[in-house]
């Protein structure tokens, strides 16, 4: 797959993830912070802390932005969608470390 700033693009977009939030932008740095040299095992506090920096937010908004364009995925996208294979059975949503990690894996090898 595509590691590139606009492979990445692409697939949040398959995933059912909508540019117009700002959540989308925020995973976006993820996926590339995540799939950056040694980053797979860097805790996610870091990784929230670092987009955080980058866009003068602090890291539970970030978080939070990123859980509800994953929300806004699941409830209106396509169930053929990667974000679905990630929703939990018994709370019914997607886990923002699980899916960047998720992606930057498939994207990014």
């Amino acid at each position: 797959m595509d590691c590139s700033r606009s492979g990445i693009y692409t697939y949040l977009l398959q995933c059912g993830l909508s540019p117009k939030h700002k959540g989308f932008g925020y995973a976006l740095d993820g996926i590339l912070l995540r799939a950056g040299q040694g980053a797979a095992n860097r805790p996610f506090c870091e990784v929230y802390q670092s987009i955080a920096n980058m866009h003068k937010s602090s890291p539970s908004a970030v978080r939070k932005a990123i859980q509800n364009a994953l929300d806004y995925a699941l409830l209106h996208g396509s169930p053929q969608s990667p974000a679905w294979l990630l929703q939990s059975e018994s709370s019914g949503t997607v886990r923002c470390s699980e899916f960047l990690s998720y992606s930057a894996h498939i994207l990014c090898g």
